[in-house]
């Protein structure tokens, strides 16, 4: 008897040692890091942590700022290897991609409620073997802008569903109408920025970087993006780009495009008003545009091109985890995406938004993502970066027309695939 008592008090003593050992200490604060540094300085963070708050009244949330001056990771970085790194992290998600791997962002998919709303897609490429581990803002996606000055000119109306057919007789209207002094469209290479229109003709040919969900490697070849190559090449031939096309900027092409030069091109909403703007200092009488669809090669729609920002849970292990998947809930809610649309335009790409945005090229091209679902470059992985600079040294060549389109996309392919290896 008296062996049964010591036994039972000894597992009376264990279970007490343990159920202290596991008590955690209660959560007073939680870090976010973020370009919105203080909760008076924003509008829209003010409403997320008001949000947040409704769940967690005594929780503080404190913002770390970024260092933007070097628009770069390095804040992340020296925090992350001082071993202090945030609950959150909330920032463009080609930086914060680097963060989302799992066994260091915390799963999301048991801690955010009504991922069902988002729109089809939008959460792909923030998984990982099927588990969530990022949720995205409301982000901007690019459409083709048309100039509508140019189009009543050459007396051309852009068909629903229009093909690339359409887009290339298009481009031939332009330059017998203006003898060769305006274009169709443009392309450039002497920035990497060019990223966002290169992609986007993948998309349009039906060409992928990667397959869905696996960025060990590529499919661009095997998916058709020679295609894109030997497109790329036929506007160089047939003059329907500007000459030197391979040697052009991001900001001088811009600027052209002000000026009215090009009837129908790649490009984001908020670009509009400020390269307008130039062509009007310039004394270019102003031109109404409109956003619509990419032509599509293939006859199914193009995904859009989007780029914003996202936000992760660094895993602890603790309590405090699930406090901070809340706060990344209230970043993404229904409730703080109607405040930044109402406040910056922006659509939301949720179903259920409340607030639609009044900006009409923003709601433009938000309603061809909302139709049509993103694409999925590899934003959210570790080197996309790496991968992002690939592309623009051989497009270069490509529309130098040293490469024939099978070699230069061998040649990307090559290359992605080698970064991709690491």
């Amino acid at each position: 008897m008296r062996r049964v008592f010591f036994v039972l008090l000894m597992v009376l003593l264990a279970t007490s040692v343990f159920a202290e050992a596991v008590v955690e200490e209660e959560v007073t604060e939680i870090t976010i890091l973020c370009a919105q540094q203080t909760y008076e300085a924003s509008e829209h963070f003010r409403a997320i942590v008001d949000r947040f708050h409704l769940t967690y009244p005594d929780v503080v949330v404190r913002a770390l700022p970024l260092d933007l001056s070097t628009v770069s990771t390095m804040s992340m970085d020296a925090l992350d290897m001082a071993g202090t790194a945030p609950n959150v992290y909330w920032d463009y998600t080609g930086r914060v991609g680097k963060y989302m791997l799992p066994g260091y962002a915390l799963p999301l998919d048991d801690y955010i409620a009504d991922l069902d709303k988002f729109y089809p897609g939008v959460l792909d490429q923030f998984r990982r073997g099927g588990v969530l581990y990022g949720m995205p803002d409301p982000g901007e996606a690019n459409g083709m802008v048309i100039n509508l000055k140019m189009m009543d000119e050459i007396g051309y109306t852009v068909p629903d569903n229009w093909t690339v057919d359409d887009f290339l007789e298009m481009c031939e209207l332009v330059k017998q109408f203006y003898g060769g002094e305006k274009f169709g469209t443009f392309m450039y290479a002497a920035t990497m920025s060019g990223d966002y229109q290169i992609n986007t003709w993948w998309g349009a040919f039906g060409a992928h970087l990667y397959a869905s969900g696996d960025y060990s490697r590529t499919t661009i070849r095997e998916t058709g993006g020679a295609k894109v190559h030997e497109f790329y090449q036929t506007l160089v031939r047939n003059g329907y780009i500007q000459a030197g096309a391979a040697s052009r900027s991001d900001g001088e092409t811009f600027a052209l495009w002000g000026g009215g030069m090009f009837a129908a091109v790649p490009f984001f909403p908020s670009w509009v008003e400020p390269y307008r703007k130039i062509g009007l200092e310039q004394g270019v009488e102003e031109f109404p545009v409109v956003f619509v669809e990419f032509p599509s090669a293939t006859g199914e729609p193009v995904e859009a091109y989007a780029t914003g920002s996202s936000a992760i849970v660094i895993e602890t292990g603790t309590a405090a985890d699930a406090i901070a998947a809340h706060l990344v809930e209230s970043i993404t809610s229904v409730e703080a995406q109607a405040v930044a649309t109402r406040l910056g335009g922006l659509p939301a790409n949720r179903s259920d938004a409340t607030v639609q945005s009044d900006n009409v090229f923003f709601a433009q091209t938000g309603a061809i993502a909302a139709a049509n679902g993103l694409q999925d470059v590899g934003f959210t992985t570790e080197l996309y970066s790496a991968v992002r600079a690939q592309h623009y040294p051989i497009l270069a060549r490509v529309l130098n027309l040293e490469l024939t389109p099978e070699e230069s996309i061998a040649l990307y392919e090559e290359a992605v695939n080698e970064v991709l290896s690491y």
